[in-house]
């Protein structure tokens, strides 16, 4: 029984100075401090095209009656878009189911990256429809563009 109390004296010591495990909130800081983590280092990558790009998209160019008979005149519009500055060319290909001169003209025709859009307008004169009269949407030129780095 002497032994049990002395057991129980020094276990009632030991927990009356013991303070483990003790939380003072007041001493912890009240805001996060943000720090640079030394060798947290993540990498970017990509893909670097060794070539320039350039793309192109166009509208269809619709001829109608002008003033003067046998003269048809259209436009629509180009979107280019380009990693680099360009410069665009054209030219007009008839098909030979219409026959007439056939003329186009762009502008603008010079572009800065990443591009813009221009005017394509083309022109048929001394238009002769031959035996195609009265059909509608009948493919008479293909214009062509070419492009080239400024």
């Amino acid at each position: 029984m002497r032994e049990m109390l002395r057991v129980l004296a020094l276990a009632a010591f030991l927990a009356s100075t013991a303070r483990g495990g003790e939380i003072k909130i007041h001493n912890w800081p009240s805001k996060f401090l943000s720090q640079e983590i030394p060798g947290c280092e993540i990498p970017v990558t990509m893909d670097v095209d060794v070539a320039p790009m350039c793309r192109i998209l166009g509208t269809p160019v619709k001829l109608l009656p002008d003033d003067v008979v046998g003269t048809f005149k259209g436009c629509g519009q180009l979107l280019v878009q380009c990693t680099h500055g360009v410069t665009l060319r054209h030219s007009i290909v008839p098909t030979g189911v219409v026959q007439g001169t056939y003329s186009a003209s762009l502008s603008p025709s010079d572009f800065d990256a990443p591009g813009g859009s221009a005017d394509l307008c083309v022109t048929l004169t001394d238009a002769q429809p031959g035996g195609y009269a009265g059909r509608t949407n009948v493919q008479v030129a293909t214009v062509k563009i070419t492009v080239s780095s400024r």
